[in-house]
């Protein structure tokens, strides 16, 4: 953490050195390199605690701890200093994504007087003043259709 809060977090609690926070490939489970330093680590520093991320499903021994991702165990492990805060209201955000990575823009077939946004997958900064520019030259008539079609709804089917 970069930010303010984050500064504020580690001065106000300190940074845990016995802890190692664990993940491979997105939180899919116990392997590759990071269970060789894992073990690796087990071996040499025993003191140490390693906590490791996981998805729902994934497979972690026993033996070893797990957290989920995006769970108040898993913030507690990273953010210690925010276990004694409770939670008064959560919201989630939908991060859809699309085969290419490209969000659609435009108009659905079955929508033909909508205007779309949507399916960014995070990258939502990025893309929304180029969907906003496309969106806008839809509604006035300015052409543009070359650009739209990278975009549209469809573009999988062939």
């Amino acid at each position: 953490m970069t930010s303010r809060v984050g500064r504020w977090l580690r001065a106000r609690r300190g940074v845990d050195k016995h802890l190692a926070v664990y993940g491979a490939y997105w939180f899919r489970g116990y392997s590759c390199n990071p269970r060789a330093i894992y073990e690796k680590a087990r071996e040499l520093v025993p003191e140490m605690r390693g906590v490791w991320v996981a998805k729902p499903g994934a497979e972690v021994p026993e033996d070893v701890e797990c957290v989920r991702p995006g769970t108040r165990e898993y913030y507690d492990v990273l953010l210690p200093a925010l276990k004694a805060i409770e939670i008064e209201y959560a919201w989630e955000g939908l991060f859809a994504r699309t085969p290419d990575g490209l969000p659609y823009i435009g108009t659905h077939r079955r929508y033909p007087h909508y205007l779309f946004a949507l399916g960014y997958g995070g990258n939502g900064m990025t893309f929304g003043f180029l969907a906003a520019r496309l969106l806008l030259d839809a509604f006035l008539n300015r052409g543009n259709q070359d650009d739209l079609a990278l975009f549209k709804f469809g573009r999988f089917r062939s």
